[in-house]
């Protein structure tokens, strides 16, 4: 009887581990799976390509009566418009993850009264892929 006490208590104990060796498990999964999707979506915004008619239908989706045009080299875009506040810039760079590339904005930046709005002329640069280079393929472990 002794004996059978023991091994139930050991059983019990291993249990108890293999229960929060599993929740720890699920954890690790369930971000796994994340960083996977979030690795997804930045390797799609790196295979888009950016130009002056796709960064302007993007930006007009943000703030409407924007200016784009092309910038000096591959992948920047300078960017004019007019809004009523700083703080429209400010509210465009918090809704930059929302391009379809990987973007970020250029110095200087410039914040000019014209009447009773501000024009704000910045640069906008979007990472585009190197020719004849392609992201490296999800590995399956077995």
């Amino acid at each position: 009887m002794k004996t059978f006490l023991q091994l139930q208590e050991v059983t019990e104990s291993q249990i108890q581990k293999s229960v929060k060796l599993q929740a720890e498990y699920d954890r690790l999964y369930t971000q796994k799976e994340a960083l996977e999707a979030d690795a997804a979506a930045l390797a799609e915004q790196l295979e888009n390509h950016a130009d002056t008619a796709s960064v302007q239908a993007w930006i007009s989706t943000v703030w409407n009566g924007a200016e784009v045009t092309g910038g000096k080299e591959e992948g920047a875009f300078v960017v004019a418009v007019q809004a009523a506040s700083p703080a429209a810039y400010y509210r465009f760079v918090d809704r930059m993850d929302s391009a379809p590339w990987i973007v970020s904005v250029g110095l200087p930046i410039s914040m000019r009264a014209q009447g009773d709005k501000i024009r704000i002329v910045f640069t906008l640069r979007a990472a585009t892929p190197t020719v004849g280079t392609s992201l490296p393929q999800k590995e399956t472990v077995r």
